[in-house]
């Protein structure tokens, strides 16, 4: 790696959204545990952790700015949702939706990020008409490609041709490691077994994901009801027909207009590899095509850990940093 652009390391907060939650870590205390575990970078989802986002009393601003300073973090991503059902009888309008993005783009700027992250399914029409707010503000607006909402997704490919089309550096994209699950996450299969989902149907959906492909053409559950014995098995059903095993190809065409990249995981082995995605030759390939821009850590098997037993998000994280240093290094 001498000599050649450095891949940015980051954390994506979300990935102590328990111990905030549970108020074991405040928003500075998640930016300690990110500088202990070396950290640069973070990511932040502004609805979870921030009272009255993206509206918050102009003091905030002071303080956050004084964290990252204590810290030695730089702000890379906001993770924004434009709440298009916001209402009960309708979805908001063209002029709501802009309005909304504005809003989030000009707090973002406050707090310093360069990136807004569109959640999937962002309406495209909202995107051009803030193209030259977002260039003022020099922020980019950059729309998550993930698992269920992938590159296929026709609300996805509607994206795709308005940002090829506007070529412009203040448009692009946010790539999910999701997107590449060669096993089916173990910790999600080990919940749903203690829930008491078949054995037989566990057992199938581990032989798809580890034979190569994925579950998101076999939606029709009637061709499986030897599989289906209680309202659980039907409920890991549809979680597991939103998991995606992509070959890693389909990266490089789009990694021009890559902001960001989520490195989805969710369990850390003994060994510090992650169980499910291939991070070797994720990694290995970001280097090939020389990708010069942002990992960060996003944690999610936080949400598959039994009641009683404690999250271990902040040993995950900086188990997953050091196994994302060390292959960036080699």
């Amino acid at each position: 790696m001498s000599g050649q652009p450095r891949i940015k390391l980051g954390v994506t907060l979300y990935s102590l959204q328990d111990e905030y939650a549970w108020g074991k870590l405040t928003l500075k205390g998640c930016l300690a545990e990110l500088q202990k575990m070396g950290a640069e970078w973070v990511e932040l989802l502004g609805d979870q952790m921030i009272h009255n986002s993206p509206f918050p009393e102009e003091s905030f601003y002071l303080e956050w700015l004084s964290w990252l300073d204590k810290y030695r973090l730089t702000p890379v991503c906001d993770d924004i949702f434009i709440n298009t059902t916001l209402y009960k009888n309708r979805r908001l309008t063209t002029k709501e939706g802009i309005a909304a993005l504005q809003a989030e783009i000009t707090h973002a700027h406050k707090m310093g990020f360069k990136i807004v992250r569109l959640v999937s399914m962002t309406p495209s029409n909202i995107i051009l008409p803030c193209l030259d707010f977002a260039g003022k503000h020099d922020m980019q607006m950059a729309l998550e490609i993930h698992a269920g909402h992938g590159i296929d997704a026709p609300y996805t490919q509607e994206y795709i041709e308005l940002m090829t089309k506007a070529d412009s550096p203040y448009i692009g994209l946010v790539f999910d490691m999701g997107l590449f699950c060669r096993k089916y996450p173990r910790v999600i299969r080990e919940y749903y077994r203690h829930e008491g989902a078949a054995p037989a149907l566990l057992d199938f959906v581990d032989r798809v994901f580890l034979s190569g492909t994925d579950l998101r053409s076999q939606a029709d559950k009637s061709k499986l009801e030897e599989y289906m014995r209680s309202p659980i098995d039907e409920e890991y059903w549809e979680y597991v027909t939103h998991f995606e095993n992509n070959p890693l190809e389909i990266m490089p065409p789009f990694l021009r207009y890559v902001k960001n990249i989520h490195g989805k995981f969710y369990e850390m082995t003994d060994e510090n590899n992650e169980f499910s995605i291939p991070y070797v030759q994720i990694i290995d390939l970001l280097k090939a095509n020389h990708y010069n821009g942002f990992i960060c850590s996003e944690y999610e098997g936080n949400r598959f850990v039994p009641s009683g037993v404690e999250v271990q998000g902040v040993d995950q994280l900086t188990r997953h940093q050091k196994m994302l240093r060390s292959l960036i290094r080699q």
